[in-house]
C-alpha cells in the first residue's frame, strides 16, 4: 500500500492499492486496485467507497467517480460514467 496525505484505507487479503489525496477505499478480497495501471478501483473525492465484485474500473491520470452498478473508464482528463 502506498499512501498519500490524509488517507484511510481498509484492505483485506492480497490487495495492493496506490491512492491519491483524501480518499477512503474499502476493498473486497483478491481485487487489486492500482490507479493508472489497468486496476480496479471505486474512487470519489472525500467519500468512503465500498468495492463490490466484478465491476472493474480503468483509471487514467486523475480520479474516477463511479456510481452504483456503473463502470467508469477514464482517460486523461476525461471521465465516462
Amino acid at each position: 500500500v502506498i499512501l498519500g496525505t490524509n488517507e484511510r484505507v481498509i484492505l483485506s487479503t492480497n490487495e495492493p492499492v496506490i491512492l491519491g489525496t483524501n480518499e477512503r477505499v474499502i476493498l473486497s478480497t483478491n481485487e487489486p486496485a492500482i490507479l493508472g495501471t489497468n486496476g480496479r478501483a471505486i474512487l470519489s473525492t472525500n467519500e468512503p467507497v465500498i468495492r463490490s465484485t466484478n465491476q472493474p474500473v480503468i483509471l487514467g491520470t486523475k480520479r474516477v467517480i463511479r456510481g452504483n452498478n456503473r463502470a467508469a473508464i477514464r482517460g486523461n482528463n476525461q471521465t465516462i460514467i
